[in-house]
């Protein structure tokens, strides 16, 4: 990955045996939900915290760019920063 980020949905499909990106979803979501509630974004907020009951990689990955679709600019900045950290921290390995 060289430049922008991809969409969670799109990055969360990709990888090789050994990377785990699902495994970085349950972080990005508790960061999300952190972030929005730290905004006053509540139904966003709660939104985020239902998809833990989801076994699905790639639909909480979707969920997740379509919230970050339905913020205030300034949220969206702040939560597409965080989605290229964690893909270049996984693109770097631990």
């Amino acid at each position: 990955m060289s430049g922008a980020c991809e969409p969670l949905e799109k990055w969360i499909q990709g990888g090789d045996d050994t990377e785990c990106r699902p495994c970085s979803l349950a972080f990005v979501a508790a960061w999300y939900r952190d972030l929005l509630n730290q905004h006053g974004l509540v139904q966003e907020a709660q939104d985020v915290e239902r998809l833990g009951d989801s076994d699905d990689p790639i639909q909480v990955a979707r969920a997740l760019d379509t919230v970050k679709g339905r913020v205030p600019p300034e949220v969206q900045t702040k939560l597409r920063e965080y989605d290229c950290a964690v893909q270049r921290r996984e693109e770097k390995g631990p």
